[in-house]
């Protein structure tokens, strides 16, 4: 019989009772672990991915509930840990309230991501104005309907001969050594980098299409079908 993701939660509480290393992880934090684990053997068992691979560490782990008031001054209240000092992106808009938070370990350092929630209806606006199509394409990222064509950045492709310099740098570097650490931390913020630069384009992008119209149109494909 394969264990499901309840049968898993009744085996945690009753482990919990006897091991100390569980009791100083937060319950709902490991209760979402075992949500991801379901959730990659129904991908296995149901929709024909592979077998999930274990990794040594998660980057994230959420908080699924906060308590009341969790946002202060340059910090916020989580389970467990208290008050954590932090720099606010931006505040909070009034009658938004925070609901969930997943905490988040990148190589810039780490960040909270927050949900909040509020009872503010959401409007349907009327499908109006000016109407574009756009295509993606290989020489050009978008081309739309009224002769735009927006260059492809290379992103990954500038950055090449900085990424050698880096790799070379590790390489260099007596194996486990602090020295080699630095140099492989150097080379993850370098491909955060890269990463960034990407979404910022892509949101840039989808900003400046909004800009000119009240509806795009872009087609539906069948990505699996064209492999």
């Amino acid at each position: 019989e394969k264990p499901t993701y309840y049968s898993q939660k009744r085996n945690l509480t009753a482990a919990r009772k006897t091991n100390s290393f569980l009791q100083a992880v937060h319950s709902q934090v490991l209760q979402d672990v075992m949500g991801r684990l379901e959730k990659a053997f129904n991908a296995l068992w149901n929709s024909g991915f592979g077998f999930p691979r274990f990794k040594k560490r998660f980057r994230s782990f959420n908080f699924p509930q906060l308590g009341k008031n969790p946002i202060g001054d340059n910090q916020i209240k989580l389970p467990v840990f208290g008050w954590v000092k932090t720099v606010m992106h931006r505040p909070i808009p009034d009658g938004f309230e925070a609901k969930q938070a997943r905490v988040v370990k990148r190589a810039s350092g780490w960040y909270i991501q927050l949900v909040i929630q509020s009872d503010v209806k959401i409007p349907e606006p009327p499908i109006k104005g000016h109407a574009i199509g756009i295509d993606v394409g290989l020489s050009h990222f978008v081309a739309t309907s009224d002769n735009e064509l927006i260059a492809r950045p290379q992103f990954f492709v500038e950055a090449q001969h900085r990424l050698k310099v880096l790799n070379r740098a590790v390489a260099r570097k007596q194996k486990g050594s602090k020295n080699q650490q630095k140099a492989c931390q150097r080379v993850a913020r370098f491909y955060e980098r890269i990463a960034n630069r990407r979404k910022d384009f892509h949101r840039k992008l989808a900003h400046h299409l909004c800009d000119q119209a009240g509806m795009i149109f872009a087609e539906e494909l069948n990505l699996k079908g064209l492999a």
